[in-house]
């Protein structure tokens, strides 16, 4: 499914714009045809004041090399690393306030200094920090912090959004909560850190993310240019190849994609976990595997917020929303009671600038768990 339309440009140009929720079509701009969809001058410059050229505001060779600095902090012993997530779950500290002014840049400065000194101490260590990995590879001060920035604001968002929408779901449906607190009692225990091979192990708390992700995506729509001429394909039924030439401007939405009927089944809308383990599986989801190929976070981020709701369901047995508490901007859009799907029954207002949030934020009630809740 797909839509072109034109935009009027100065000096009378037109530009075409196509918006599609096609699988297919989202597969090749993510995959198979990723060379030829670049981010494009007009994204770049929208998130220019916020990204500057960092790796997830770059193509080419300068997104290759943001890629090649910070490759070797994502591999597997990094990810099942979980002192820092210990430190940090327990603290709940998900607050990032004027990044660049009050966090980047003394840290920054710092990094550089470090480089410039040539600590023997530094030196010695086994293990190094990210920054300091950076500041080894470049002593670009506006590289560095276009970096720290895109690390920083892709960090937090990617584990904050899903953390949010994973909270309104828990508080919305405690049967499921209840569910998902047992497998993590029975897998982990009371108060036990968890370890990567408990996570890899837990395979409702998977699939609860992975219902959260399909209805909640941090980043519900994007863009991408074609840098040449290029055609899509598509397996649906009825669907005609779309010729895309270079220049036009492709944004694709897996937040509508996730909610199709015709790829998900007649309960799109509804929030159940148990699609991703009964027969929908299969029927619906086995011989077409893209339709969920964005519900995967980057693997830390993915780490990050499992070992976060752990943390969340040993201590606490129940949530429910304050709606005594809630900001009025916080409420559902009147005009959307009683409509058909979630927004009829929202409780609260998703929103996306960079990634989907809830205006307001959420506000929860949290019933601490008992010694006999947590037997």
């Amino acid at each position: 499914m797909f839509i072109i339309c034109s935009i009027e440009l100065p000096q009378f140009l037109i530009d075409f714009e196509v918006f599609t929720f096609e699988p297919d079509h989202v597969k090749a701009i993510l995959a198979t045809q990723f060379a030829t969809f670049e981010k494009g001058p007009m994204a770049f410059e929208q998130a220019k004041s916020t990204l500057g050229s960092g790796v997830f505001n770059s193509d080419g060779d300068i997104w290759k090399f943001h890629c090649t600095m910070t490759r070797p902090f994502f591999i597997k012993d990094r990810i099942s690393d979980f002192s820092i997530f210990a430190i940090h779950a327990d603290e709940a500290l998900f607050t990032l306030n004027s990044v660049i002014d009050e966090f980047v840049t003394p840290l920054m400065e710092k990094a550089i200094m470090r480089k410039q000194m040539k600590n023997d101490e530094l030196d010695g260590e086994k293990t190094e920090s990210l920054l300091d990995h950076l500041a080894q590879q470049t002593g670009d001060p506006a590289v560095l912090k276009d970096e720290l920035v895109n690390l920083l604001v892709a960090g937090r968002d990617t584990t904050g959004s899903p953390l949010t929408f994973s909270l309104y779901m828990l508080a919305e449906h405690p049967d499921i909560a209840q569910r998902l607190r047992d497998e993590i009692l029975n897998k982990v225990g009371v108060t036990e850190y968890p370890s990567y091979e408990n996570i890899r192990d837990m395979k409702y708390l998977r699939v609860f993310l992975n219902e959260v992700l399909r209805l909640c995506p941090p980043v519900p729509m994007n863009s991408r240019t074609a840098n040449k001429d290029t055609v899509f394909e598509s397996k649906t039924p009825g669907a005609v190849p779309l010729y895309i030439p270079a220049g036009t401007r492709v944004s694709y939405s897996v937040f509508m994609m996730h909610r199709r009927t015709d790829l998900w089944g007649p309960d799109a809308l509804e929030f159940d976990p148990g699609r991703f383990i009964n027969e929908r599986l299969a029927k619906y989801l086995t011989h077409n595997p893209f339709i969920s190929a964005r519900l995967m976070l980057a693997r830390y981020a993915y780490q990050e917020a499992s070992f976060f709701l752990i943390r969340l369901l040993q201590q606490y047995s129940s949530f429910s929303l304050a709606r005594d508490a809630q900001p009025i901007d916080s409420l559902p859009p009147k005009e959307w009671a009683g409509a058909h799907g979630p927004g009829g029954s929202e409780k609260i207002h998703p929103q996306a600038h960079l990634t989907m949030y809830s205006k307001g934020g959420l506000w929860v009630c949290m019933q601490e768990a008992t010694l006999l809740e947590s037997i």
